[in-house]
């Protein structure tokens, strides 16, 4: 098993703090829900949190993080593979074999493979995945002049929520840096959004149907020909290339399974709806529980099995409530069980 870099604790905060987007006011922060002509609904305020705060809310770009979580390790990780199957040898090692016809035996194999997991389809095959019936299409467009000038102002300042006619939503918000730092991760800024309606909205015959990219934008626009510009303006100059399209699907709750030294986190086991924004977030939870237990096993500590899990759990589930609990109790009782 690969280590993390010796620096990494030490300047994983200050590397990461340098890819935020500007902080927030000083005052409590406004989450807004608004109309489709940008009328308020509702207004939560988040109680405000110091940038330096491990748990400040932060967007981040998806590109500068993977560059950091992936520092120190360019000579470990290994790019272009396609899993395929894994299987245990009889020193009880697991081999993970790709379609290239390469392998790669290992003490642990974690599938993080994203919703599709191709993991979880062998360690799982009565897990499931259900329709919501939504198809949503996202977007980005940069931060130019004209984008800063013409996007609703609510973007610049947290995640909005803009519900419109028909049962349909549209989610935006900006990623921007303090002007005055400078960093080698990833400096794109840009707003980001995403439309969702029912599939038979978009014309579609279920939720399963393609929606072609090329004509994703037009599909998105046709329901909101009453919708503030401003707003419109997002999906129109929204860059080609960032376009995409996917049915929404959701998770089921999946029963405990026998322990072994394969195991799921992130969207491989509990696949959820973007719209709780909860889901990346959610996968780095899983990792810290798993790092954990991995760490106590490196150790030499003998610890008990669910209890070491239920109670790293617990605080996190009192702070969310009862979001996906059913699916995630399978996830405490396996992934963080003893795994020697």
């Amino acid at each position: 098993m690969p280590r993390a870099p010796a620096h990494c604790n030490r300047v994983c905060l200050s590397r990461t703090s340098s890819v935020i987007s500007r902080p927030p006011p000083k005052s409590a922060r406004p989450s807004p829900f608004l109309d489709h002509r940008l009328r308020r609904l509702l207004s939560v305020d988040v109680p405000n949190t110091e940038q330096t705060d491990p748990y400040a809310a932060r967007p981040i770009s998806r590109v500068a993080l993977r560059q950091i979580l992936a520092e120190g390790l360019e000579d470990t990780i290994a790019y272009g593979k396609t899993f395929q199957s894994f299987e245990k040898t009889q020193r009880g090692q697991i081999v993970a074999r790709f379609e290239d016809g390469s392998s790669a035996e290992s003490d642990v194999l974690v599938g993080a493979d994203g919703a599709a997991s191709r993991v979880r389809r062998q360690l799982l095959p009565d897990a499931k995945r259900v329709e919501t019936g939504l198809v949503m299409v996202m977007g980005k467009l940069p931060l130019d002049p004209l984008v800063r000038r013409e996007a609703p102002s609510a973007v610049f300042k947290g995640p909005t929520l803009v519900l419109g006619p028909g049962a349909c939503s549209l989610f935006a918000g900006a990623v921007e840096y303090p002007p005055s730092q400078g960093s080698d991760y990833d400096r794109e800024e840009y707003v980001m959004w995403g439309f969702s309606a029912h599939h038979d909205s978009f014309g579609l015959a279920n939720a399963a149907g393609e929606l072609a990219l090329a004509d994703a934008r037009a599909a998105v626009l046709a329901q909101m020909t009453d919708w503030s510009p401003n707003l419109r303006g997002l999906v129109e100059r929204a860059g080609t290339s960032s376009l995409s399209s996917f049915a929404v699907k959701s998770s089921v709750a999946v029963a405990p399974w026998a322990t072994s030294r394969v195991t799921l986190l992130g969207d491989a086991l509990h696949n959820m709806t973007p719209f709780r924004g909860i889901g990346a977030n959610t996968a780095l939870r899983d990792t810290v529980l798993l790092r954990d237990v991995l760490v106590g096993v490196g150790r030499g500590e003998r610890l008990g099995v669910v209890e070491r899990g239920e109670v790293a759990l617990e605080p996190h589930q009192r702070a969310r409530g009862d979001l996906d609990v059913k699916v995630r109790r399978p996830l405490v009782h396996n992934s963080m069980q003893r795994l020697l």
